[in-house]
């Protein structure tokens, strides 16, 4: 709500310091864009008439659904509908022979016949009940782990004919499933082929998927050449569709890659408590590639439970599967196992407000209906049921917006960058330890790094969401993503700032973009090494350097190496207690280049070897917070104090989005949770979160209050 004067007067001595912090014009600002603009593109896409739907199986969801049809998240259904894909029956032309155990004569395939045969006629008669009874609302058919494209020949003998009239006869058909799983697909990226001991598969492999060695090293845009390949088999498969749906998880820029080779939406899965890393780093990823290629946007949540435990700390077969309640089907079910009610909350408000076009959960039709208890097979709402009721009937009745996000997060396409930052077999990231230095340090993860995850399950902390205190500030783009100069340098300049982080190849990356996007007023921040190797020119960062380095003082620079600069046209930004400079500043255009004068920008601990003990020694101290990366934290702080409409104080997760209006702030309280298998969430009071929303243009103080667990808005007009 907003603060009355009386009531501001007594909060004045506190805010005091946070306002002046944030004050525009300011001469000495790094950043020199400071309007509040974003681009037409970044607006949410709209559907059939609508920017948001809950995306579920009707046929298994059917009785819940239509008991309660009239509630919110039911007034806006996209039917996901799946099932094995016997891909075995459909013709191919390469292999006129069918296995003698699964005759299929009726060629060429129809996909009615597929309907009928693969899913079985109540599933397929689900997919028209759900035309009549929902009229105008979307549907679209997968397959459910079990069509990974390695497995598809090139050719199907498919009736594309009779496929084209079917469409016309369902308007509201939104297309396949085409890459369901795409990085867990054996096969579809470079580790899981590294790791492949299934001689069969391995041979398979070896024969259609030849790597490119190029100086003795596999090329880097093997995996999009792969992923090329893979898209055209499952268009193939799905009867020439070209609007495929990708759903990725674990690594961070296959959202980019199945993106570029042409899915017309990508979904980004979010795992509760199995992989735990903060969700915020792929929605940050996901959100940048679905903007950076135009692409309709899914957000998908899985429920599956591995790695919580009972009080005892034990685990029970149980718990290693997915969260349902007590069903008509399953009424033996023990409610309360898996992750937190809170969790799942927070995860769907989370899609919903970064922009997603469908929420999806992962076994949906077990967790949002569970039996009465009264010994009947009457069904009620589940927690669950009515925690997503209620973001469904939030966004029917408020303006959402739009994510701003002022910062490009610039990662290389090429780069096998996943959440949990694996080694990946010696195909992996190049540059994990620049990755971990950004990433952690805009969300800062708290537990402990057990199991390949960043969480605490012996003491009840499943993870995945954080508190920070910056918001959703950033989106990733990929600038060697295949895309024209023209075309990439429109979506840098929606951003006000951009950060390089990584590793690139300056062959495949759009320089002429980046520098023309300065130029146009973007604010680049560049590492020194990239001036040193070439990457950048010195005449375009403004200063050279010869090697000479320095070891830094004070809060930020203290721990770094610094590099001795010698300015030609830049000016020094941020000098250390000695007086030795950590950036410099060079203005090109209406834009501004700003270089740092450390290595990666990292401090020395993780600069040095940065692959010894990468997983057990020095990801585990960045997971704890031991290791922290002060001068990217520094200059992020610049950033988002310059490019923010807001200033937010206050341990919380948050975001801004546009509004027609003027600005939504969403808040989400991560803390104070606690959940061990077989008993509900404990939410603990002394964990709400007080939280102080400045809006720079009026000077008007807003508060919140967001107790343990839970989430809210503060709308503010202009």
């Amino acid at each position: 709500m907003e603060m009355t004067a009386k009531s501001l007067v007594a909060v004045m001595m506190i805010v005091s310091i946070f306002i002046c912090g944030c004050e525009e014009n300011d001469p000495n600002t790094l950043v020199k864009r400071t309007d509040y603009d974003i681009p037409e593109h970044w607006e949410i896409k709209t559907i059939l008439g609508r920017k948001l739907y809950y995306r579920v199986s009707f046929p298994y969801a059917r009785e819940v659904i239509m008991k309660f049809k009239d509630c919110a998240m039911f007034k806006a259904m996209w039917n996901g509908v799946s099932d094995k894909m016997r891909i075995n029956d459909f013709h191919d032309l390469n292999r006129p022979v069918l296995p003698k155990d699964r005759p299929y004569t009726n060629f060429p395939v129809r996909i009615d016949e597929v309907l009928q045969k693969c899913f079985g006629g109540w599933k397929r008669d689900g997919i028209y009940d759900f035309e009549k009874l929902f009229p105008g609302m979307p549907f679209s058919i997968g397959s459910a782990n079990v069509a990974p494209p390695f497995r598809l020949q090139d050719h199907f003998d498919m009736d594309i004919a009779d496929y084209q009239a079917w469409k016309k006869q369902h308007p509201t058909f939104m297309g396949f499933g085409g890459l369901d799983e795409y990085d867990h697909d054996e096969g579809g990226f470079l580790y899981q082929r590294n790791t492949c001991t299934n001689p069969v598969m391995k041979a398979r492999l070896a024969r259609d998927y030849v790597p490119d060695i190029v100086d003795g090293k596999l090329d880097r845009r093997q995996r999009r050449r792969w992923t090329d390949k893979n898209f055209a088999k499952a268009r193939a498969f799905w009867w020439g569709e070209q609007n495929l749906d990708g759903l990725w998880s674990i690594w961070l820029n296959t959202g980019h890659d199945l993106a570029r080779a042409g899915c017309s939406m990508i979904t980004l899965e979010t795992e509760c408590g199995s992989v735990a890393a903060p969700y915020t780093w792929s929605g940050a990823f996901g959100r940048g590639a679905a903007r950076q290629y135009d692409k309709l946007f899914g957000y998908y949540t899985a429920v599956l439970s591995l790695y919580s435990v009972d009080r005892n700390g034990k685990t029970s077969p149980e718990v290693e599967s997915f969260m349902y309640w007590p069903q008509p089907a399953w009424p033996n079910r023990k409610p309360y196992y898996g992750i937190s009610r809170s969790l799942l909350k927070r995860s769907m408000a989370y899609g919903m407000f970064i922009g997603a076009n469908a929420l999806t959960i992962e076994g949906g039709m077990g967790l949002i209906g569970k039996l009465k208890g009264d010994g009947t097979k009457d069904v009620e709402l589940s927690e669950n049921g009515k925690d997503l009721d209620a973001i469904f009937a939030w966004a029917h009745r408020h303006d959402r917006g739009t994510v701003y996000a002022p910062v490009a997060y610039l990662a290389s396409i090429d780069e096998s960058l996943n959440r949990q930052f694996y080694d990946g077999g010696g195909q992996g990231c190049n540059d994990m330890a620049s990755h971990a230095g950004f990433l952690f340090t805009l969300t800062p993860t708290k537990g402990a790094l057990t199991s390949n995850t960043y969480l605490d399950p012996k003491n009840g902390k499943q993870g995945c969401m954080w508190n920070s205190e910056f918001g959703e500030i950033y989106d990733a783009i990929c600038p060697d993503g295949e895309q024209t100069t023209d075309v990439l340098l429109k979506v840098l300049k929606g951003y006000k700032a951009a950060f390089l982080v990584g590793s690139f190849d300056k062959r495949y990356t759009d320089i002429a973009a980046i520098e023309r996007y300065v130029h146009d007023g973007g604010t680049l921040f560049i590492p020194c090494d990239k001036v040193m190797e070439g990457f950048f020119t010195p005449e375009f960062a403004g200063v050279t350097f010869s090697g000479e380095k320095v070891k830094g003082t004070g809060a930020v620079a203290g721990g770094h190496t610094l590099y001795t600069g010698t300015a030609t046209t830049a000016k020094p930004r941020c000098l250390d207690d000695a007086g030795v400079p950590v950036a410099y500043a060079h203005d090109l255009g209406q834009g501004r280049v700003v270089t740092v004068a450390i290595k990666k920008m990292l401090p020395d601990s993780v600069l040095e070897n940065p692959r010894e003990g990468w997983f057990d020694g020095k990801l585990r101290k960045i997971v704890r917070g031991q290791i922290k990366f002060p001068v990217i934290a520094h200059f992020l702080r610049e950033v988002q104090r310059e490019t923010m409409p807001v200033c937010v104080d206050g341990d919380i997760q948050w975001g801004c989005n546009k509004t027609e209006k003027g600005w939504l702030v969403w808040l989400l309280n991560n803390n104070g949770v606690t959940k061990y298998n077989g008993e509900p969430e404990v939410l603990d009071p002394a964990a709400t979160s007080a939280v102080k929303i400045l809006h720079k243009k009026s000077g008007k103080v807003y508060t919140a209050t967001v107790t343990a667990g839970d989430w809210q808005v503060v709308e503010i007009e202009e």
